[in-house]
């Protein structure tokens, strides 16, 4: 009788092991999931990253004869236009 005592309570004592064995493997394939996720989000930001430091944010398309310069800014819409009343240059000599 208590030899069958101690073999109930031993295999009970199995059981939660196992149950407990069996929720820290969950918990770990867990952690591994949102390891991986967060490495993806982290490459993906960092690729992004990089190609926006990489982009020119301003664009100047050039000058006319008038010594105009013209921009397009990617944060703003637009073509701006840059006129210095210093550098005045005649549009038709004469």
């Amino acid at each position: 009788m208590k030899k069958e005592r101690e073999e109930v309570f031993k295999l009970k004592e199995q059981k939660k092991e196992n149950k407990e064995k069996e929720k820290l493997e969950d918990i770990d394939k867990e952690i591994a999931e949102l390891v991986e996720r967060n490495k993806e989000k982290l490459q993906s930001e960092s690729i992004r990253i990089a190609v926006a430091i990489r982009e020119p944010q301003l664009l100047a398309l050039g000058y006319d004869r008038a010594f105009r310069r013209y921009w397009v800014f990617k944060s703003v819409p637009g073509l701006y236009v840059e006129h210095n009343p210093q550098h005045v240059g005649d549009c038709i000599p004469g």
